[in-house]
């Protein structure tokens, strides 16, 4: 019984762990202050896709700001990647 409790214990305070950003994430939030910005609209691609199954407002919210680079620099195919990610925001 000790033992149980104390794996309990150990795979409890381990948790925090499993909601910590992912060095993933962090690198994906540095470079959109530094790439161009047709590199911008796929990296909000990524984090939408990232939290598309975790929070949902911030999917759109990236979702929304790759809509709205791609049209302010007239790259049609960040439109495209765009509207696919707010499909797929839409339909979760």
């Amino acid at each position: 019984m000790r033992k149980l409790i104390l794996f309990i214990f150990i795979w409890v305070a381990g948790l925090p762990d499993l909601w910590a950003q992912s060095p993933y994430l962090d690198s994906l939030f540095k470079a959109v202050d530094v790439v161009a910005d047709t590199q911008k609209v796929k990296i909000y691609r990524e984090l939408c896709y990232e939290f598309l199954n975790s929070d949902f407002d911030k999917a759109w919210e990236f979702a929304n700001s790759a809509l709205k680079l791609a049209e302010k620099i007239n790259y049609p195919k960040g439109r495209a990647y765009a509207w696919d990610m707010m499909g797929s925001v839409y339909v979760h």
